[in-house]
């Protein structure tokens, strides 16, 4: 059996001695506590499942959007956002077409009503960001969301290159 050595003696994680001090296990449980928080707030208080709000927002900002951006952005399985789309289409939230420069892709854009509900929603999101972030300097805050940009940045780069190579 061979071994392998994952150890790089010039890695800039601290020390590891079990997975609850992993990047990735920490980032991981992170978003679940605010995925669990968000779907509680977003269904509550708008009738949206927190992925249902991801398309909506996502849809309002760059529409027309097409379907395959908006996979790409969440990383979403194509059924379920098929299925997310369809819910969001049924209840009058958005509308899909064959998108104008390439027959192949379906283009997303929000109705009157989804971008209304948008416009409500939006800032409760940030509202609900706020508090958050409300342990954090506002300086603290801006470095956060700059290193998680060069970390995401970074690893959708991996991503990208271990999918080539299967």
């Amino acid at each position: 059996m061979t071994t392998v050595n994952f150890q790089d003696q010039h890695a800039a994680h601290p020390p590891v001695l079990d997975i609850t001090q992993l990047l990735s296990f920490r980032l991981a449980r992170f978003t679940a506590i605010n995925d669990r928080n968000g779907h509680d707030w977003t269904m509550t208080y708008f009738g949206l499942r927190l992925n249902e709000w991801r398309v909506l927002g996502l849809t309002c900002a760059f529409e027309p959007i097409q379907f395959r951006d908006v996979a790409r952005l969440l990383l979403m399985d194509k059924g379920q956002l098929s299925r997310t789309i369809a819910s969001l289409t049924d209840r009058g939230y958005l509308t899909t077409q064959v998108a104008v420069e390439d027959a192949r892709s379906i283009e997303i854009c929000a109705t009157e009503k989804g971008r209304e509900l948008h416009d409500r929603m939006l800032p409760f999101s940030k509202s609900r960001n706020d508090i958050v972030v409300e342990v954090l300097s506002s300086k603290e805050c801006s470095e956060f969301m700059r290193i998680l940009e060069k970390l995401t940045a970074h690893n959708e780069m991996l991503l990208q290159g271990s999918e080539q190579v299967r």
